[in-house]
């Protein structure tokens, strides 16, 4: 039977491997369904049966893709599905017209489609810790975004917060929205950010106090897209900080 009442429906950290299809046909009328810190491998077709969803959180499970019947739930605000295994978005995120909140961070994105651009009413989006090497021109239609989680920011000279947001932190935004601009149908990469927003010239090879090379952080750190962009432009993979490692070393360990 359907649930017309129930409104939030929390089934968070239950060791929930599967959903029935049955279940999300079942609570058409939930604006909040909050699946976070489960087991769940997949994400069946069916979602787009629970049309008066707003907020869908599926953080801390093992989603390795998303379904594109996401993209089609016509109400949805808000959509959290960080610390997941995903290689990729869907390219149906272009439907999404009134999606306000997005976060992606945590997982294994090789590429940000340019479809993100048609997202226009995104307030908050987190993009942080993945693997592409670029972000699309058409972010610079983001003309509503408030708030920006990129790890690349840490990268400039002097580091700039991961997490871009409040009133003294928009001009970052609006001008990462004009370097987009420029690129038009273009991509801009994680090198031309960090030159971008880098006070001083960026250098790729510049060394800290314990001669660790921006590549040693990037390994060090985990942050598989900055590492990817760095050794694309060169950099070498055998240069030794003052503990003997060289970055390939450190990503290894």
């Amino acid at each position: 039977a359907t649930q017309h009442n129930l409104k939030v429906l929390d089934l968070k950290d239950h060791k929930i491997t599967a959903i029935p299809k049955e279940v999300l046909g079942a609570f058409a009328h939930v604006t909040v369904l909050d699946l976070r810190k489960n087991a769940l491998e997949e994400l069946l077709p069916e979602i787009s049966q629970m049309i008066s969803l707003e907020d869908l959180l599926l953080d801390q499970n093992r989603l390795r893709d998303l379904p594109e019947q996401v993209c089609s739930l016509p109400n949805l605000k808000s959509l959290s599905v960080s610390q997941n295994l995903l290689k990729r978005l869907p390219k149906a995120l272009a439907s999404m017209k009134g999606l306000k909140n997005l976060n992606v961070g945590d997982n294994f994105i090789e590429e940000i489609p340019v479809e993100l651009g048609q997202c226009k009413e995104l307030q908050t989006l987190y993009l942080h810790h993945n693997s592409f090497t670029t972000l699309p021109g058409s972010m610079a239609s983001m003309e509503n975004l408030q708030e920006l989680a990129l790890e690349w920011f840490r990268y400039t000279t002097p580091p700039l917060p991961r997490v871009i947001k409040g009133s003294e932190w928009q001009r970052i935004i609006t001008k990462l929205r004009d370097l987009c601009r420029d690129k038009k149908d273009g991509r801009v990469t994680c090198i031309e950010v960090l030159s971008e927003f880098s006070q001083k010239a960026f250098d790729a090879n510049a060394i800290d106090s314990k001669r660790r090379t921006r590549l040693h952080v990037a390994c060090l750190e985990g942050h598989v897209g900055v590492a990817l962009a760095l050794s694309e432009t060169g950099q070498r993979c055998d240069t030794l900080d003052c503990e003997g490692y060289s970055p390939l070393l450190v990503a290894v360990r």
